[in-house]
């Protein structure tokens, strides 16, 4: 008895295709599932990306991890014209509120700490 999964059936899969017998478990079943994901096109950029990680403050790597989401939804909405009504203005609105509420709580904790250390 086996389990085929029809990823080749989604569009979005690129052919991906999987046949692993049921009743079996290890990483060797693993393995066989992640294939379709585990290519040199994938397996780069999140090399690099941790390769370059390690590099930079981590106040940097945050501020890139908001601003990456920003670039992907300005480009949707301005190149692709994704709609953008008021419940994503509002969504958006609360997002950023929260991260400038975040920010300047760290911000004050920060100073607070400095002053202590002088």
């Amino acid at each position: 008895d086996h389990v085929i999964t029809r990823w080749g059936q989604d569009p979005y899969s690129r052919m991906s295709f999987s046949y692993v017998p049921t009743g079996v478990d290890g990483m060797k079943e693993l393995a066989v599932l992640s294939e379709p994901i585990c290519c040199p096109r994938t397996k780069l950029p999140l090399v690099l990306f941790a390769y370059g990680a390690r590099r930079v403050p981590m106040t940097l790597l945050g501020f890139l991890q908001y601003l990456a989401p920003i670039v992907s939804m300005l480009i949707a909405v301005f190149v692709f014209h994704e709609p953008f009504g008021y419940v994503q203005k509002v969504t958006f609105a609360c997002i950023w509120l929260a991260l400038v509420l975040f920010s300047t709580d760290a911000l004050r904790r920060y100073l607070a700490q400095r002053d202590l250390v002088r």
